[in-house]
């Protein structure tokens, strides 16, 4: 009795999974089919939008203004499947840029960010035959990738990846990362920063070397318990003055992203099945009947144009210092102003203290053009409690004379600092990078040999609407 439960127990068990993955398979089928392409699609340009933006301040919903138009994308995957299934015409594909550069005397495809993602993501399921632009578009790209990586003696594979850089909550940052003179993109020898994942990717084309490669950054210890990490960064400004007399020692980047984790699971799935993940997409008759498209063979006189020099080698940039400028007076001939903002959220002050709050198209607090009356904006004044006295913390609005006084105005944050009656007031101004907010904060210091009482006002007329309709409009506006 025991022994048939054991045996029904395993059976279950490998059951269980079957099932689980079926059922897996059937969802994805449904979302697949359910999907319509044609929704980012605009005609009239024949091309993809990179994507939808909702109804806003700025407008109702739209297709975003970018649009995916390079053949040398991993959105030709997209691309195709849209054909195949009919949501678009056929004549999207050869909308798709062709532009291409000579590497090794084969006119090769740009992309944007010369990234292994671009060119290889798609292979995961389509197949690429022999002798076509895509088949020498790649193979180029993955001996290129491997020349750069031995001129400077690292391992090779960049593509899209996390890198040595984290946000506040200690999050790494994602940023696309390529070799110079396959991209359009400007700025690709800045950054040396090598993905595992986008090595696995290049297996269909240079199996031996991406293994050797594979084992190579294992040895560097970028293999940990759920695969590959994420990268390995090596450019050189993000490592200790120890690290940057050689490539050798990179920063590993301890984390794991799920979809890259995926490629290259299907990668290795590929290589070892024998392309078993193609042959199930091209077994679809929509894909069947689709796939002359890939079929696209390099033109005779293919317009290739060598690469840039200057995009070729990698100079070292020197990373610029936020520039200060600093003001020991409101009274200047015309007002110095230091904008700051996140994008959406935006404050403008003078050297004075005056100045505006915008959100969007929509103005916060009341501001007018006019030279001869510098004291819009925002205010917090200060009242010294037993002598009557009052002052702002910035110059602006009160025009109380300082006793000292210093604006300092950098990248991120713009500081008050006066003195009067033995009273220090610090106010600090900065505009919160994730959130459309304005954070002022203010530092009361008593430098005096007696206690004080100070009281502190804020002030500022809201606005919360048009400028144009506040400057047609004041009257009706301030009643609120």
């Amino acid at each position: 009795m025991l022994v048939e439960r054991i045996q029904a127990f395993r059976e279950a068990s490998l059951a269980e999974p079957t099932a689980s993955l079926a059922a897996l398979a059937d969802r994805s089928r449904v979302l697949a089919e359910r999907m319509r392409f044609g929704f980012l699609y605009d005609g009239s340009r024949q091309l993809f939008s990179i994507g939808y933006r909702l109804a806003d301040a700025e407008g109702p919903g739209r297709l975003d203004t970018s649009y995916y138009d390079l053949l040398a994308s991993e959105a030709r995957l997209a691309s195709f499947l849209a054909i195949a299934r009919g949501d678009v015409p056929q004549k999207h594909w050869f909308h798709l840029g062709r532009l291409a550069v000579s590497v090794d005397g084969v006119p090769t495809m740009l992309s944007w960010g010369a990234t292994m993602f671009e060119y290889l993501m798609p292979v995961l399921l389509m197949r690429v035959f022999p002798d076509t632009l895509l088949d020498q578009t790649c193979r180029r790209v993955v001996r290129r990738q491997i020349q750069y990586a031995r001129r400077r003696g690292v391992p090779w594979g960049m593509s899209e990846s996390a890198w040595g850089v984290v946000d506040r909550y200690n999050t790494y940052q994602y940023k696309a990362f390529g070799i110079p003179g396959l991209g359009l993109k400007r700025g690709l020898g800045d950054d040396l920063v090598i993905a595992p994942y986008a090595t696995a990717l290049a297996l269909p084309f240079e199996p031996a070397l991406a293994l050797e490669n594979l084992e190579r950054l294992a040895k560097l210890g970028a293999a940990g318990r759920f695969g590959f990490y994420e990268a390995i960064d090596y450019t050189s400004r993000r490592r200790s003055d120890e690290e940057t007399s050689s490539h050798a020692a990179g920063l590993i980047l301890h984390t794991v992203m799920a979809h890259h984790q995926g490629m290259f699971l299907v990668a290795a799935t590929n290589a070892l099945l024998g392309d078993v993940m193609v042959d199930r997409f091209h077994s679809d008759s929509r894909v069947q009947a689709t796939e002359l498209l890939l079929q696209e063979r390099v033109p005779r006189q293919a317009a290739a144009a060598p690469p840039r020099p200057a995009e070729e080698s990698r100079a070292a940039t020197v990373p610029q210092m936020p520039t200060l400028r600093r003001f020991r007076t409101p009274h200047t001939y015309y007002p110095h102003v230091q904008v700051l903002s996140n994008g959406s959220y935006l404050t403008a002050v003078t050297n004075a203290g005056s100045g505006l709050s915008r959100w969007r198209d929509l103005a916060v607090t009341r501001w007018r053009e006019d030279r001869t009356s510098d004291d819009a904006g925002q205010a917090l004044d200060l009242r010294d409690v037993r002598l009557g006295d009052v002052w702002s913390a910035t110059y602006q609005p009160i025009c109380r004379e300082p006793g000292e006084y210093l604006v300092t105005f950098s990248a991120h944050k713009v500081v008050f600092r006066r003195v009067d009656f033995g009273i220090e007031a610090q106010l600090e101004i900065a505009v919160a990078p994730e959130d459309d907010a304005e954070v002022r904060r203010l530092s009361v210091t008593n430098h005096s040999d007696r206690s004080r009482e100070i009281e502190i006002t804020s002030y500022a007329e809201v606005v919360l609407g048009a400028q144009v309709d506040d400057v047609a409009h004041p009257s009706f506006g301030r009643l609120f």
